[in-house]
């Protein structure tokens, strides 16, 4: 049980390792990262108290406008769908990730933002200091993708990029001492 929580814990990392490694050399270059949960949190914090149409557009135009890789038409359409996904997304409705998981609460989204991009920094330094030579052409962003993914990689604009939704990636993939930020 416990090599498989391991294997749970480092599975970004894993991710990165296979998909995001070109060839070996003698210097190393850990991957590209980007982090725009400080930004979505700041906006959230602005944005609390606006209708979900609103929200969306401000949405769009203060994220969406600032990260256009993440938030590329690769993975989320034109501007009218990544609108309407926004419109849903700050709607109403409870948002769920898997049957029999709570629903996810501004308050449980704001922990994870505060945690995970920072533990993805540490654990890439770590595992550069034991691989020196490993040589990664992938840009890793960790943001909030509307509940449409947890991660995945795609290619567009010729350039690699491996992208984790913050907002559905489930207890099971963090870190134990983290778990406790998505669940009551």
């Amino acid at each position: 049980m416990r090599a498989s929580n391991s294997l749970r814990l480092n599975c970004p990392l894993a991710i990165v390792a296979i998909y995001g490694s070109s060839a070996w050399s003698a210097r190393g270059q850990p991957c590209d990262y980007v982090d725009l949960m400080p930004a979505y949190e700041e906006f959230a914090a602005a944005t609390v108290n606006t209708p979900p149409e609103d929200r969306a557009m401000a949405f769009l135009r203060q994220i969406a406008d600032r990260f256009p890789d993440y938030y590329s038409s690769t993975g989320f359409g034109d501007e009218a769908k990544l609108k309407a996904q926004a419109t849903r997304f700050f709607g109403p409705a409870q948002k769920t990730m898997l049957p029999g998981l709570p629903p996810l609460t501004p308050e449980r989204l704001a922990a994870l933002a505060r945690v995970v991009g920072p533990e993805f920094a540490a654990r890439q330094r770590r595992f550069m200091q034991v691989f020196a030579d490993f040589t990664c052409d992938t840009t890793v962003e960790f943001g909030v993708s509307l509940m449409k993914f947890d991660g995945h990689p795609v290619d567009f604009s010729g350039k690699h990029h491996l992208r984790f939704g913050v907002d559905t990636i489930p207890p099971a993939s963090c870190p134990c001492r983290y778990a406790r930020v998505l669940r009551p």
